[in-house]
């Protein structure tokens, strides 16, 4: 199994590795000599020299794996090569899929709390920033367009709801992928006794298999793989709205610059989102991902290889970008860059046009028809932004309008903390039905 060297951290590069997969399998080997032993199928003294001498060569392994051209036996062939006579045990009944599958349970169970540690911490850490900046206003834009206005504070609690939703989804597949299989070569146990397997799976922390086949069904590994991907495309949208409020005519937040970084080669005064922009990048991969992992669920009878190269490419590499862009989201969110000053400026630049809303259903409560209302608020919408002249001017000229409402309603509709008045209540939802949790 390989990982993308530029994108793989120490901790997973370490946990895909080849020692330590290898260092798995004989993990499960063991376990399965334990089962039998305490079924007096192994003498205690033999396991003990089992126990004792089991080991592998890296360099033999593949050495022999040269020759036969089969991982499994490979491996096999020097753990057998350490322990001498009593090897005959090891394996007994097995095929490779028991050994394959179990321990890839094992690894993978292990990247998935990996992860989920580190998206927690990324939870806590959007939260620190939506509540710093709960009331920081700026404008909401629907289709690219201003609409009306928002909090940066608000915009941080809704990605931090789908960071929450993605750990849900991964702690649910990371308990739905700890199961393993000790069945032999179709799951009928023609070789081995079910015991064996209860016993080998409970040493090793994972469950049953209810009925498996040569290997753990796919749809497990399918649901793993989606819910990394759900978690990917969580922290793209992230990344995305940042690198769309970063650019030159927006300017309301950016990722960190540090004082040593360039932007560009030709252009020294360039601050480029680069970091938001891999996020996105490589968060595409995993859409790739997901599709492989859907069409490994359907293998020929009771299994077919056609999965297995696939998953050596998808698992270390989704798991080991997932845990990448996580790190550098953390990052960005603690150091986020915030310009209210141009949140300011660029709400302004609407001259009040968000308020038609407000002032459309003033109207409707004055009695008017809702088409004919938004008829006129549309029609002096469309002449402040070509008079570059404020929605409540045009409509202080509108003597239709101003028969309805004195100044001092106007005002009070034009105050747009009217709009904004419910941000704590949403804060509020969320983090009430978090206690309750």
């Amino acid at each position: 199994m390989g990982t993308l060297e530029r994108y793989t951290l120490p901790e997973m590069k370490e946990l895909w590795s080849d020692e330590n997969r290898f260092r798995t399998w004989l993990k499960v080997e063991l376990a399965q000599c334990r089962a039998r032993m305490e079924l007096d199928q192994i003498p205690k003294a033999e396991f003990g020299e089992i126990e004792k001498k089991a080991d592998f060569d890296l360099e033999r392994i593949r050495e022999i794996e040269e020759e036969v051209e089969h991982d499994v036996i490979a491996f096999l062939s020097s753990v057998a090569e350490k322990v001498g006579e009593p090897s005959r045990h090891i394996h007994y009944g097995m095929t490779s899929s028991d050994v394959l599958d179990t321990s890839l349970a094992l690894l993978l169970s292990e990247a998935g709390e990996m992860i989920q540690n580190e998206l927690k911490s990324l939870i806590q850490k959007t939260k620190t920033m939506a509540l710093k900046t709960k009331h920081f206003v700026m404008m909401g834009r629907t289709h690219g367009v201003h609409a009306e206005p928002i909090t940066l504070g608000l915009k941080l609690l809704s990605l931090r709801e789908n960071f929450k939703r993605s750990l849900s989804l991964l702690k649910n597949a990371t308990e739905n992928i700890k199961y393993g299989k000790i069945s032999g070569p179709v799951g009928a146990y023609g070789n081995i006794d079910p015991y064996v397997e209860k016993r080998t799976l409970e040493i090793l922390g994972l469950k049953t298999e209810p009925v498996s086949t040569q290997i753990i069904p796919r749809d497990r590994h399918m649901l793993f793989v989606m819910a990394l991907a759900h978690t990917a495309s969580g922290i793209e949208r992230a990344a995305l709205q940042i690198r769309l409020l970063q650019r030159t005519e927006t300017g309301e937040i950016s990722e960190p610059f540090s004082s040593r970084q360039k932007g560009s080669s030709a252009m020294p005064h360039k601050k480029n989102p680069v970091i938001c922009e891999r996020i996105c990048g490589l968060s595409r991969l995993f859409r790739g991902f997901t599709t492989a992992a859907i069409e490994n669920v359907s293998l020929w009878d009771e299994r077919d290889i056609s999965h297995s190269s696939a998953e050596r490419v998808v698992l270390p590499n989704a798991t080991s970008l997932l845990l990448y862009i996580l790190k550098k989201m953390q990052y960005i969110i603690d150091n986020l860059s915030v310009d209210t000053v141009k949140m300011t400026n660029n709400k302004n630049l609407s001259g009040q046009r968000y308020l038609s809303g407000a002032f459309l259903l003033k109207l409707c409560e004055k009695g008017m028809n809702r088409d004919e209302a938004y008829r006129i608020i549309q029609s002096a919408a469309l002449k402040a932004q070509e008079a570059e002249k404020s929605l409540v001017e045009i409509l202080s000229y509108d003597e239709f309008f101003t028969g309805f409402f004195k100044e001092k309603e106007v005002l009070q509709i034009a105050d747009e903390e009217n709009l904004l008045k419910n941000v704590d209540f949403v804060f509020d939802r969320v983090f009430d039905s978090e206690k309750e949790e």
